[in-house]
């Protein structure tokens, strides 16, 4: 299956902050490409990561470099530094 995965790292992030802050923001933009068959993440302390499963017909370079595009407009709105209390 052509498959992407997305890694991103907060380190010191707790699950739930690093969901918050960088996995569903991510996810939304990632969700808007078109030719997603599925779309699946797992976040961990500090580790995002999305798997974006395109359909068979979908050209795997171009779902590429629109998931990379769609990526970009977010980066400026994802923290690198965990929130301290």
């Amino acid at each position: 299956m052509p498959m992407v995965m997305v890694e991103t790292y907060l380190p010191g992030a707790a699950p739930e902050e690093t969901e918050a802050r960088v996995t569903k923001p991510l996810e939304e933009v990632i969700n808007t490409v078109t030719g997603i068959d599925e779309l699946r993440s797992v976040t961990l302390e500090g580790v995002s990561r999305i798997m974006v499963e395109f359909k068979l017909d979908r050209d795997i370079n171009a779902g590429v470099q629109t998931c990379a595009t769609k990526i970009s407009t977010v980066l400026d709105q994802l923290r690198t530094e965990p929130s301290r209390r």
